[in-house]
């Protein structure tokens, strides 16, 4: 299995698709941008990667998030999101990884605009929030996942 570890704010979506949106009146300017919504799939159907959100945006819950991603284009359902502990992201991601130890994960990518991933980093592909996920990133996720 592998394994996307995906926050949302920063990646899918950005400073430019915020005043994109807002510049055209559009509502729910926040939520996923149909360009880096297209670069996901693209991923996800190069990798059949499976969706774990480590976003902030988990705190709405996985039904939720699971419509949001569905009414956005998401091709694939949320598998599971880490747990909310309050410390640094790459220790959620960490302890996800611990509690689901049964799950045999060939492989793991994290797409984040931060960089408190302690001693994951080099599963890391950071994203610049000015601009989101842009084609730039796609190979280097895909060496990660297909390592």
């Amino acid at each position: 299995m592998k394994i996307i570890f995906l926050d949302i704010d920063g990646v899918l979506n950005s400073v430019n698709s915020f005043k994109y949106q807002h510049r055209r009146n559009i509502q729910d300017y926040d939520e996923p941008f149909p360009h880096y919504v297209k670069i996901l799939n693209l991923i996800l159907r190069k990798t059949d990667a499976e969706i774990v959100l480590s976003s902030t945006w988990r705190i709405h819950g996985l039904d939720y998030m699971n419509k949001l991603f569905e009414q956005c284009g998401i091709i694939k359902q949320i598998f599971s999101m880490t747990p909310r502990l309050h410390i640094k992201r790459g220790l959620e991601i960490q302890r996800w990884l611990d509690d689901h130890k049964d799950l045999e994960i060939e492989s793991f990518v994290i797409i984040d605009d931060d960089s408190d991933m302690e001693h994951l980093m080099d599963h890391l592909v950071k994203t610049d929030n000015k601009t989101g996920l842009t084609k730039k990133y796609i190979q280097p996720i895909l060496e990660r996942l297909n390592r």
